[in-house]
């Protein structure tokens, strides 16, 4: 078979194996959120990018005028601008994911950048704040006209201890996701070939779900038929596929979002699944790879047939060792995200907020981090619609209390 390299680290193309996932299909006539968003954030993403203990977020943004990504420091510099980019991508090219992780292995997070557009590089990787924010990796160029980043995430594969980047596209054919090893300019998986043409990535998320101390990759897909997305194993076993679910969605259901988070405190990681569909439940959470990934959790089945969820994370909280979780959703009324106990409290719903925003208002993609040293999570929302378009609110402990929003330009 010929093959195609996709991906080129600062013009030289980078080696690889490829990995086919799950079985060949069409894809329905049914959009990714990336075809049908409105101007105005599109992602959220915490890390911490100066190495000082505390969380910075990050916002991507759909926009003609000015950056498409902006980087915020944490609560305790009063959310100071520390960089922002893309002014020259040209009009119609908008970043459409965030991943912070360490790809370089020096304590501080870096972020990672995909977009959409119609030519040059699909996906960047950005330096820490010590070192101002300089390019490190600029890759896609050779992708096609077609296809764009539409997922990313950070996770250490090869257990070197330092994280890898993992990134979906949408594209007719060939693979539909790497995994690229920033630090040795090297992709470690291409799969998805052989899943039919058009079948796009809709949602990536890295987690140990075998207490193995290495990180797991899932891969969510929109798909007509078949599993919607799978869980991959880690490099040293090749990244063979340890679950695939959602076989019994209809053809108009995928996953919109993936996270990973530990909601029973038995070290091993759990898999949160969200998606878009009609009817019958919205989001999940699936147990760890120990007990075969068993369904503890399925909600959403009384939201409406055209509300879905868009996004998920996990996060602690509560500071009680177990994880909680978001969830965010496209609707016309009433919440438009929740925050959920963890599985030893039964899920039991938190918080709730967006009751009163106008109808074209939804949240689009939220984020658990600390952004004051604390060790609680706290938590930040990307919405449309008129009105602030990032928010943040505090911990449990503090009632997530309503700490601040942007409007774009900040």
């Amino acid at each position: 078979m010929h093959r195609r390299d996709y991906l080129q680290y600062t013009g030289a193309t980078l080696g690889g194996t490829a990995l086919a996932s799950g079985v060949a299909s069409e894809a329905a006539a049914i959009p990714l959120p990336l075809d049908d968003l409105p101007d105005g954030p599109t992602a959220v993403a915490w890390g911490d990018a100066d190495d000082d203990g505390r969380d910075e977020v990050a916002v991507a943004l759909r926009t003609d005028d000015g950056p498409r990504f902006w980087v915020l420091d944490d609560e305790d510099a009063e959310f100071e601008v520390l960089f922002s980019g893309s002014d020259e991508w040209g009009d119609g090219a908008f970043a459409t994911a965030l991943a912070f992780g360490d790809y370089d292995d020096d304590g501080a997070d870096e972020l990672a950048v995909g977009r959409r557009a119609g030519g040059n590089a699909r996906f960047f990787v950005y330096d820490d704040a010590d070192e101002d924010f300089d390019r490190l990796l600029a890759a896609g160029r050779n992708w096609g006209r077609d296809a764009d980043t539409t997922a990313l995430a950070a996770g250490d594969f090869d257990d070197d201890g330092v994280d890898e980047l993992a990134v979906g596209r949408s594209a007719r054919t060939n693979a539909r996701f790497f995994v690229v090893d920033v630090e040795d300019e090297d992709v470690l998986l291409r799969g998805g070939r052989n899943w039919g043409r058009g079948i796009a990535t809709s949602a990536l998320a890295a987690g140990d779900v075998d207490d193995d101390g290495v990180d797991e990759l899932a891969v969510g897909r929109r798909a007509g038929g078949n599993a919607r997305f799978f869980v991959h194993d880690d490099a040293d076993e090749d990244f063979d596929v340890l679950f695939r679910g959602g076989r019994e969605w209809g053809s108009d259901a995928y996953p919109t979002d993936l996270a990973f988070g530990d909601v029973d405190d038995d070290g091993f990681e759990e898999l949160g699944v969200t998606r878009r569909a009609r009817s019958n439940a919205r989001f999940f959470v699936f147990e760890d790879a120990e007990v075969d990934f068993e369904r503890v959790l399925a909600a959403g089945r009384n939201w409406g047939r055209n509300a879905y969820a868009t996004g998920i994370d996990f996060g602690d909280v509560d500071d009680d060792g177990y994880d909680e979780l978001v969830v965010t959703r496209r609707a016309e009324s009433n919440a438009r995200y929740f925050v959920h106990e963890d599985e030893d409290a039964e899920f039991e719903l938190l918080f709730t907020d967006g009751d009163d925003w106008n109808a074209d208002g939804y949240a689009i993609d939220a984020a658990l981090g600390d952004m004051d040293g604390d060790d609680f999570a706290e938590l930040a929302v990307a919405r449309t619609g008129q009105g602030p378009r990032a928010i943040l609110r505090e911990d449990e402990g503090a009632d997530f209390e309503f700490r601040g929003f942007f409007l774009f330009p900040v």
